[in-house]
């Protein structure tokens, strides 16, 4: 997945989820928010790899983001903005 913002502007991740791929079920109820991944780490996990940078790319793999369902495939919600880049001056 790729995330760019044009010049002058730089990534601001808003909210993220990793969750079973359409809302699959996984076994015999629908993932838990827990399991759905719909948590903090998500979000952190984007930032830390994206934030200030105008463009970024990461391979969604449960390596990165964790085991949602087992067997299932999974898929990524993400909501960003561009942000004006603003360069600190010492």
């Amino acid at each position: 997945m790729i995330l760019s913002c044009p010049d002058g502007y730089r990534i601001r991740v808003k909210k993220a989820f990793w969750r079973a791929h359409d809302n699959q079920e996984c076994g015999s109820q629908r993932p838990s928010a827990e399991q759905q991944c719909q948590n903090k780490y998500v979000v952190d996990k984007w930032t830390q790899l994206c934030l200030g940078k105008r463009e970024c790319e990461i391979h969604l793999s449960t390596s990165t983001f964790g085991e949602v369902c087992h067997g299932i495939p999974k898929q990524m919600e993400l909501s960003y903005t561009c942000g004006q880049y603003e360069a600190l001056i010492f």
